[in-house]
């Protein structure tokens, strides 16, 4: 989404901005094809509308306009291009009711929480927020956060223990606050239960943090958190558990 915005700014050098003809296919490729769309696809596609239009607002002083291609998926080119299948790429379903996109446009605090998954390698790093190799060779998880978002994180695991690496890549960029909530289980309750665990780390101090280790650093480069996270003995480390939320607080300097 930054080279979204960079493109952006670069035209307004030219006169005002103009998107049009916007919509989102919920295919990445011109084969797959669903029988029935996954509600979570369409969840999906509601906090990819919810991306887009951050950064349309955040540009809003050079955008004169934004035009959908379309009104609601009864009506769309792409259920017959580039082959035929259903999709459903707009802000209305079939019946002109409202769905995920359409919040994910007028109001993200109304999407339910996209539960995503991601398999965390086995490994024992050091606490001292340096990117040792073990970081660097794998894939980074973008951050859900504020603002103009540069941050990234990964897991890691060993017997009872947990590991969370933050970055970030901006040095114009402090991280200033990460909330970090474990689910051991995995429940996904309305409610805490004796297994969920809520971290805060804040200007490099953590609250009720008793039993993590962890480091904070910056330089030139941006700035990191490194931290271990003690599971229960019950725990099933190498299964599942939840990191119910993980959020991120961006200022820059």
């Amino acid at each position: 989404m930054i080279a979204s915005e960079e493109a952006i700014e670069r035209f307004a050098e030219l006169g005002e901005v103009h998107i049009t003809e916007l919509d989102m296919s919920l295919y990445t490729n011109d084969t797959d094809s669903y029988e029935a769309v996954p509600d979570e696809i369409l969840l999906q596609q509601g906090y990819r509308y919810k991306e887009i239009f951050e950064v349309l607002k955040r540009q809003a002083e050079y955008i004169g306009s934004v035009t959908f291609w379309g009104l609601a998926d009864d009506t769309t080119w792409l259920k017959t291009f580039p082959t035929t299948r259903i999709n459903l790429p707009l802000l209305f379903d079939e019946q002109l009711q409202a769905k995920y996109a359409y919040w994910g446009v007028v109001d993200p605090s109304k999407l339910p929480v996209w539960i995503q998954q991601a398999e965390a390698p086995k490994g024992t790093p050091t606490i001292d927020a340096e990117l040792e190799v073990q970081w660097v060779l794998q894939t980074w998880t973008p951050l859900d956060g504020t603002g103009t978002l540069t941050a990234s994180f990964q897991t890691r695991w060993d017997e009872n223990t947990v590991y969370l690496f933050v970055d970030v890549g901006d040095p114009a960029q402090n991280l200033e606050t990460v909330e970090v909530f474990i689910d051991e289980n995995n429940g996904k309750t309305e409610i805490y239960e004796d297994d969920d665990r809520h971290y805060v780390f804040q200007d490099g101090e953590c609250a009720s943090c008793e039993g993590v280790s962890f480091s904070v650093s910056s330089d030139a480069d941006g700035s990191q958190l490194e931290a271990a996270f003690p599971l229960s003995a019950a725990a099933s480390v190498g299964g599942q558990i939840g990191f119910e939320s993980l959020r991120s607080a961006l200022v820059g300097e």
